[in-house]
């Protein structure tokens, strides 16, 4: 939501970033999720990493139970 005066100067925001949000990504001009679902998983993986690969915390932290939080994992590549 916010940037230092370095960052807005650096990406040409102006004017007031809570009302007008700009996501990191296009800032960064990185690839984001493209789907529900693939944003979703991603959620989820850093909730994981978060906790040491500890996935009854992960699902914990995130108020969903473990079978859900495998199931919405999906299959790992």
């Amino acid at each position: 939501m916010g940037a230092t005066r370095t960052a807005r100067a650096h990406f040409g925001l102006k004017g007031d970033l809570a009302r007008n949000p700009v996501p990191a990504a296009d800032l960064l001009g990185v690839e984001s999720r493209a789907t529900l679902e693939d944003g979703e998983r991603a959620v989820i993986a850093r909730a994981l990493a978060r906790s040491g690969g500890n996935a009854s915390a992960a699902a914990r932290s995130l108020g969903i139970s473990r079978a859900t939080f495998h199931r919405k994992l999906g299959p790992r590549d």
